[in-house]
């Protein structure tokens, strides 16, 4: 049986791409992505229990590859966009670029999955975010 190698990169916006256009917030306030690309590199981002590695973990042992696909090698990249709450409940789950509607489908259920994340703060309050996280699959 092949092994599965999930990995993933929590990425900031692209650079070029969304440089002066304002954020379709899904929570309760607009940030420009200026703003939310320092929220992502400053330790106050909203993060998984445990850590980056906690997060490939969860996700390593929740996704579910479609049987038709086990049998072939493949590599491939899921964008999704969601908010992380104030409480650090997940809202909003949309995905940006997919690959495969079952494939797609499955990252958001893994998504759905996760425990409450530690929200991102601000002057020391916890505030709501929009947060991009890339899934990327080989196998």
């Amino acid at each position: 049986m092949k092994k599965i190698l999930l990995s993933f990169f929590v990425l900031a916006f692209s650079a070029g791409v969304f440089a002066q256009q304002k954020a379709q917030s899904c929570c309760s306030q607009d940030y420009t992505m200026e703003e939310l690309r320092a929220f992502m590199l400053d330790e106050n981002r909203p993060q998984f229990p445990g850590g980056d590695s906690a997060q490939m973990e969860f996700i390593e042992k929740n996704f579910l590859i479609p049987h038709v696909l086990r049998q072939v090698s493949f590599q491939a990249t899921i964008h999704l966009k969601f908010c992380v709450e104030k409480d650090g409940s997940i809202s909003n789950i949309k995905v940006l670029r997919g690959i495969d509607e079952n494939l797609d489908k499955e990252a958001i259920r893994v998504v759905e999955m996760m425990p409450k994340w530690k929200p991102a703060t601000r002057q020391g309050e916890a505030i709501c975010l929009p947060f991009l996280m890339p899934f990327r699959l080989r196998w």
